[in-house]
């Protein structure tokens, strides 16, 4: 339950911490598009690039008919503006004989010319039938009082419609449609545009929206989207061609009137019209037809783009989070991003929406990178946890070489010759069974960090703590040429600790036993095994269950420190005395056991000696004599565990040094 527990806890606060990056990276990059202009300006530049490069080609518009005022047409008249009013109301007659629909007249009539010729248009505008709209200007900035007044009373009723485009003020291009606004007296005028569609019985959008640019025909015997004919040349064309349409009336000169538009980051869209900027009339026959035919858009919704913008951060997110390699995250990054873009260019050639570009990549981008920076603070910290926790349990050098190195714990082995040290407390079941836990398990921290910090002290591995007994190995992971000198070291300083434990009140009061250690040295495979997702690095094979086995020989001899005969020859120390031939349970052949002795058994040279002398009695078989010298090391040392244990099989009976185990 515990473990179940601090999983979860670990999960919600990954799970908390993904989220907060994932709002993070859909909150900078959605206030840096409309907080940051630069930003703004380069997503509303590739819209353009796609707007003038693949608009989806279309029929051209039936219903309106541009009549533009040219060069060919000025050359005409003695002065170039304001335009001649009676050619004017010879135009606007023709068409009203030709039986237009409506008229969009995009010139500014705010000043007198020939009088006669004013009077003369004035009069054909005030008894016009067609529907009619005229550009209207209200701006203290543009036109004196005196032109205001005029153009005030020039207009028919209801004519005016404000000429504004809906230009970006950052670069000057028109991209919106422009409804109208409240002029300086108070009133509301429409655009010309929203005007001639109020006329038509169509609602125009009462706010500024992208403009649905049309796209020009793939017949190339269509100039472009819309049919432009000269103003000098519409009274010799056929009336079939214009009846019933919607006539807009502007100029088309080189160098008056013309508007930068995303088609002018391409020369050759719209019939080239875009290398100077297109000319006014032609922004507003696009914006006209957007309105009579209810076009959508190009631009997505707020509320869309915040979707797509989600999206693609909380896939940057996933990414992060998905347990593959840096670089090969990396690589998705560097492949999926380009595949977006050209998606985004393909949706709009086949007809779908300008999605924006930018926002979701700083979306998908920001929330890797947070959810990335969070995840690398997160390594460091469990890197520092895992040198702080297991530092106790595991030799600074495989910690460094874990830290610096995760591979290393790949599954797999290697063969290699190890030293093993067991270590038990006796009568700890006795112990545990009778003790309070909360008692006990501050006991048992201080003695396992006392064991644990001596076997690290010697360079040995803490390979696993079970209850009160510990199991370390030497020469593993790293390369230890005098691995059983090490062991045979640590054996003897863990006794020490470890008596020294046993006389503190709190043990004494516990009643904790002697500890018994066993050594043994052996080849043995040593690696991390284990199932997919939990191995350990431990070794395996019969060395391993022989050193447990020994150390348990302490409880038979009275011993406190058993070694083999391999540990104590590669050890090449003479710190021990044998015990005996040994055959553990389950095995054929014997094993050389020997005591480990303290310091104060080693120092007494008279009565090390005896000992030896009484073994050798025993492997000769002289019981007698043997006998002898045991009962007087007995007298000498009655806590002498080992001299114990041959009297007692002596008077069992048994003589010679091989013994047979009948437990473990």
């Amino acid at each position: 339950m515990c473990y179940f527990r601090v999983g979860l806890l670990n999960n919600i606060r990954t799970l908390f911490f993904a989220t907060l990056a994932f709002l993070m990276a859909v909150s900078v990059s959605w206030i840096g598009m409309e907080k940051l202009s630069v930003l703004g300006m380069m997503e509303r530049w590739i819209s353009d690039v796609r707007i003038a490069s693949l608009t989806p080609a279309e029929p051209q518009q039936p219903d309106i008919i541009i009549v533009s005022i040219t060069e060919d047409t000025l050359r005409r008249f003695p002065y170039r503006s304001p335009i001649d009013r009676k050619f004017l109301a010879k135009l606007l007659q023709n068409l009203q004989d030709k039986q237009v629909k409506a008229v969009l007249l995009d010139m500014l009539l705010d000043q007198p010319t020939e009088p006669k010729k004013d009077e003369i248009l004035k009069k054909v505008l005030d008894n016009y039938t067609p529907h009619l709209a005229i550009s209207y200007v209200d701006s203290k900035n543009l036109l004196t009082s005196f032109q205001q007044e005029y153009l005030n009373g020039y207009l028919p009723k209801g004519s005016a419609g404000l000429a504004n485009l809906g230009k970006d003020p950052f670069d000057n291009t028109v991209r919106k449609f422009f409804p109208g606004k409240i002029t300086t007296n108070g009133e509301y005028i429409p655009s010309i545009t929203a005007n001639l569609a109020q006329q038509l019985g169509v609602k125009p959008p009462k706010e500024t929206i992208e403009l649905a640019w049309r796209g020009s025909p793939n017949n190339s015997d269509n100039d472009g989207p819309f049919r432009v004919f000269p103003a000098h040349m519409v009274s010799f064309l056929p009336a079939d061609w214009f009846k019933d349409k919607i006539i807009l009336i502007g100029s088309d000169l080189s160098l008056r009137d013309r508007h930068r538009t995303p088609f002018s980051v391409n020369a050759r869209n719209q019939k080239g019209l875009a290398q100077f900027g297109m000319p006014g009339i032609y922004i507003l026959a696009h914006s006209l037809s957007q309105i009579l035919e209810n076009r959508t858009p190009p631009t997505p919704t707020p509320i869309y783009n915040a979707l797509i913008l989600s999206v693609f951060a909380l896939l940057g997110s996933i990414l992060a989070w998905v347990h593959l390699k840096l670089w090969i995250r990396l690589s998705l990054i560097v492949i999926s991003i380009p595949i977006f873009w050209l998606g985004g260019f393909y949706l709009f050639k086949s007809g779908g929406p300008l999605v924006p570009l930018i926002l979701p990549t700083m979306g998908f981008l920001f929330s890797f990178t947070f959810s990335e920076i969070y995840r690398g603070w997160e390594e460091r910290k469990k890197r520092a946890f895992l040198k702080q926790a297991f530092s106790r349990y595991l030799s600074p050098e495989l910690v460094d070489l874990l830290v610096k190195d995760p591979d290393r714990l790949s599954r797999g082995a290697e063969r290699r010759e190890l030293t093993f040290l067991f270590t038990d407390i006796e009568g700890f079941t006795t112990v545990s069974e009778k003790s309070d836990p909360h008692e006990l398990a501050p006991q048992m921290n201080i003695y396992l960090d006392g064991v644990c910090s001596t076997i690290l002290k010697h360079g040995g591995m803490v390979v696993d703590l079970i209850g009160d007994a510990v199991f370390a190995m030497f020469n593993a992971p790293l390369d230890q040429k005098d691995h059983a000198n090490r062991a045979i070291a640590c054996s003897l300083e863990i006794n020490s600790v470890t008596k020294e434990f046993q006389k503190t009140p709190e043990a004494i009061r516990l009643g904790f036993g002697r500890t018994r250690i066993g050594v043994n040295t052996g080849e043995a495979l040593v690696g991390n095994f284990g199932a997919e997702d939990r191995f350990k690095y431990t070794p395996l094979g019969d060395a391993v269950n022989t050193g447990a086995r020994i150390e348990g020989l302490n409880k038979y001899f009275g011993t406190q420190i058993c070694a083999s005969s391999r540990s104590i020859k590669s050890a090449q120390t003479s710190q021990h005395r044998p015990i005996g031939d040994i055959v553990l349970k389950g095995k054929k052949e014997p094993i050389t056991i020997f005591e480990v002795i303290p310091d104060d058994m080693y120092n007494n040279k008279p009565y090390f000696e005896s000992y030896l002398k009484a073994f050798k009695l025993l492997e000769n078989n002289d019981i007698e004599k043997a006998q002898k010298e045991l009962e007087a090391l007995a007298k000498e040392n009655p806590q002498d565990g080992c001299v114990s244990f041959h009297l007692k099989r002596i008077e069992d009976g048994q003589g010679g040094t091989l013994i047979t185990m009948t437990d473990k």
